[in-house]
């Protein structure tokens, strides 16, 4: 490990992302939190480059990603990276060590080693609830240069970010509550749980975090790259469809209580068995159901006509239909959710941006982060989650500083359903992020306050209005 290494492919490197490596080199504990795409790892790489050894924690389906990234931006080589999990002996003789989340919380022992010399947390979003095990696990990370990376610090609220700057600030950052009264503007419900419905004292949190995060945007750093081209299709539902959306809707209504301030599990559940009918009654029925929305995207998929698309659902049983439905078409289809393994998630993805793969379907949850999708043209929405960050995740998957193409970035929704007011939520949560994050970017003024609406529903009469 005591020969140096430098940066491979410099030439390559863009003025904002040189910006990036010397920011993090002169102020060793940073955010990066330029949109996705715009090349956070490199940036990230080449910060702390000859800072060994480096541990890089990322999520499971990334690890090789990681490792690919490595090789192609440092002349480090495969000698000198290890993909470890909480069992793995480690003696610290090499540059790069990288860990995934879900082992985090087993790691304690070796996070508080004091032989780091530099961390990169990847997707450092995941790590916003402070009181999970992962969470408080990373808190223990010690090492003098760390550089959280993420185009979504926020995620829903603005308190989340706070796991972010004590990981990163551990001695700036140590009482939640004083961050959050400070900069959410919330309130108490009749149980004693407090509801935030936005930002306060902008102006202040936007001045502490352009002392230690950088984010920049595409359209600013990179105004020659290809629109993304936005259509929404509202999709009727089938006879079956409606008749099993109505009658789950009635039933959900008849259990609500005006009175009742929190939302139960079983209403929670009943909510997203609503947005699955709105797909199709296929997760339900021994048959293959009547699928609207499915139906749609294969009519979709004849008019294109070998071009590359990738589709993205929350759903692990409509992704495996749609799937089977391409397939049967004709299609070269491929896809992955949570059960397939990293190193078929990689093959999958090499195979759409090298190979003849037509179409790549997903769930979200396993490919809106860390993948390049460039080869890709169109990406389709059969549902979008309530989170913006999520969303916005998945449609940069497509859109990078290696896109050469317009990218058409197709939703569908179900027409007389909850999914059209969701869209209300998920845009009002975009406006909060941007009102933050755009300040960090350009210290534009704007309002202290966004209290005219709320972040998600909070009583079951909130809940019966949105169905």
């Amino acid at each position: 490990m005591a020969s140096s290494t430098s940066i491979r492919n410099e030439e390559l490197l863009r003025p904002f992302q040189v910006r990036g490596i010397d920011f993090i080199r002169a102020n060793h504990r940073v955010l990066i939190a330029d949109e996705m795409g715009l090349g956070k790892s490199v940036q990230a790489l080449a910060g702390t480059l000859n800072q060994w050894p480096v541990l890089i924690i990322c999520s499971m389906g990334q690890r090789f990603m990681w490792r690919d990234e490595i090789q192609k931006w440092t002349t480090a080589d495969e000698d000198d990276i290890e993909i470890i999990d909480h069992q793995s002996k480690i003696d610290f003789s090499k540059k790069y060590y990288i860990i995934h989340w879900d082992v985090l919380r087993f790691a304690e022992k070796l996070l508080k080693s004091k032989r780091w010399k530099a961390a990169i947390v990847d997707e450092a979003h995941k790590g916003k609830n402070r009181k999970a095990k992962r969470t408080r696990a990373l808190f223990k990370l010690r090492a003098p240069v760390k550089v959280a990376l993420t185009g979504t610090p926020i995620v829903n609220r603005p308190d989340e970010i706070w796991a972010i700057l004590r990981f990163l600030y551990p001695e700036r950052y140590k009482a939640y509550w004083e961050f959050f009264h400070a900069y959410c503007h919330a309130t108490q419900n009749h149980w004693g749980a407090w509801e935030v419905q936005g930002v306060k004292n902008k102006e202040l949190l936007i001045k502490e975090l352009q002392t230690l995060a950088l984010r920049r945007r595409k359209k600013t750093v990179a105004p020659e790259l290809p629109d993304k081209i936005y259509q929404t299709f509202t999709i009727d539902l089938s006879p079956e469809q409606r008749r099993a959306y109505n009658e789950m809707k009635e039933q959900m209504i008849a259990q609500i209580d005006s009175s009742t301030t929190l939302m139960s599990p079983t209403v929670l559940s009943q909510m997203m068995r609503l947005r699955q009918i709105a797909i199709g009654t296929g997760f339900f029925t021994d048959g293959p159901g009547s699928n609207a929305k499915i139906n749609f995207v294969r009519e979709l998929m004849e008019e294109r006509h070998g071009r590359k698309t990738v589709i993205v659902t929350q759903f692990v049983w409509a992704a495996k239909t749609i799937i089977e439905s391409l397939k049967a078409d004709g299609l070269k289809t491929g896809g992955f959710t949570g059960e397939t393994p990293s190193e078929a998630r990689a093959a999958l993805v090499k195979d759409l941006q090298e190979g003849d793969l037509e179409v790549l379907v997903m769930t979200v949850q396993t490919g809106g982060e860390g993948w390049t999708l460039t080869a890709a043209d169109m990406l389709i929405f059969v549902d979008r989650p309530w989170s913006p960050a999520v969303v916005k995740q998945a449609e940069d998957r497509v859109h990078r500083l290696t896109t050469t193409n317009n990218v058409h970035i197709v939703t569908l929704l179900a027409r007389d359903t909850i999914e059209q007011r969701i869209e209300e939520v998920i845009d009002f949560k975009q406006e909060m992020f941007d009102e933050i994050f755009d300040g960090v970017e350009d210290k534009s003024d704007g309002p202290k306050q966004i209290v005219n609406k709320r972040i998600s529903p909070a009583t079951f009469g909130e809940i019966e209005d949105l169905l």
